[in-house]
């Protein structure tokens, strides 16, 4: 998954906004929600990682703009499709139809067990653990498709285990196959700068523990690849501020850039995307004319191309 659903560590997103005393669920319908996704059993596609999965194929813009438990809605809209619980028709008005498929009763007790604390299973799938407390590890640099556990900025990361949590299915190809691959899951504490690492597993990658990766492990590498995109991303960030643009505008503009694109890519694109939707943010804003824009995009691209390699770029204005 390398698409805009892979939201950690990416910019331009607003500050988190803390609520104090924030309830549970903000409207009954979120608890209802909630409350359905908990009791609907469908076999063994109808899991956590089959939910996430459901969330990850939202349109990005709609992702991007969407409440938690909105995501969770479209997540079990989908699932109810492609189970066969629902037709297109029947979600569309809320009008049964003969047919579908049933879907099975759960029980108050086992509503109340699976409310529990999370404990991953003890299964004798994975043989020994490869790994123990202290072994040094680096996360796989890897582009799937489809969904993982392993979100971008952790890959290529070096880090040292801290604790065996048990054996659990692997989601990666729990999602692509209904394989369950049963092996550890690690909590791996990050960090910059070490070598001569063993290289995790193609499954073991994927497994790690978030709430134990503190932000001073996740700078290994540096946040931008060029000066142009920190540039970018100080404009952007300065018009923000200045009131020229609000971050709902600034959000909706940059997933409908990235949307746009269609093919997931490893995130190198990322700015040319940011770039790409703050010219036309300032555009549409009247901050700057386009024929404007475009002279002067037209003035940088003649400059560079009369600049010899490894000089800075001059413009005469």
């Amino acid at each position: 998954m390398n698409s805009v659903h892979d939201m950690g560590g990416m910019h331009g997103l607003g500050a988190i906004q803390r609520e104090q005393n924030e309830p549970v669920f903000h409207a009954d319908w979120e608890a209802r929600v909630y409350a359905l996704t908990r009791v609907l059993r469908l076999g063994p596609k109808w899991n956590i990682h089959m939910s996430r999965y459901s969330m990850e194929q939202m349109e990005p813009a709609r992702y991007l703009s969407s409440s938690y438990y909105e995501r969770w809605l479209a997540g079990l809209e989908k699932r109810l499709l492609d189970s066969g619980v629902l037709s297109p028709e029947e979600l569309a008005d809320g009008k049964p139809r003969p047919g579908g498929k049933p879907v099975p009763k759960m029980t108050a007790e086992e509503v109340r067990a699976s409310l529990g604390p999370w404990r991953a299973p003890h299964v004798e799938g994975d043989g020994p653990a490869r790994f123990k407390p202290g072994d040094r590890v680096v996360a796989r640099k890897i582009n799937p498709k489809s969904h993982t556990r392993l979100p971008r900025y952790i890959r290529g990361r070096q880090g040292e285990v801290q604790r065996d949590l048990g054996v659990i299915e692997f989601p990666d190809t729990w999602v692509e196959r209904q394989d369950p691959k049963y092996q550890h899951v690690y909590s791996v504490l990050c960090c910059p700068g070490a070598v001569g690492h063993r290289r995790l597993g193609q499954g073991r990658a994927v497994h790690r523990s978030l709430g134990r990766l503190p932000g001073s492990g996740l700078v290994a590498e540096p946040v931008f690849q060029e000066p142009w995109e920190a540039q970018a991303f100080a404009m952007a960030t300065l018009l923000q501020q200045r009131g020229l643009f609000t971050p709902a505008e600034w959000t909706e503009a940059l997933s409908r850039e990235i949307a746009a694109a269609h093919e997931p890519d490893d995130g190198s694109d990322y700015y040319h995307h940011w770039l790409a939707a703050l010219e036309k943010v300032v555009a549409a804003k009247g901050l700057i004319a386009e024929p404007e824009l475009a002279r002067r995009k037209a003035e940088w691209a003649e400059a560079a191309a009369a600049t010899p390699h490894g000089q800075p770029i001059d413009l005469k204005r």
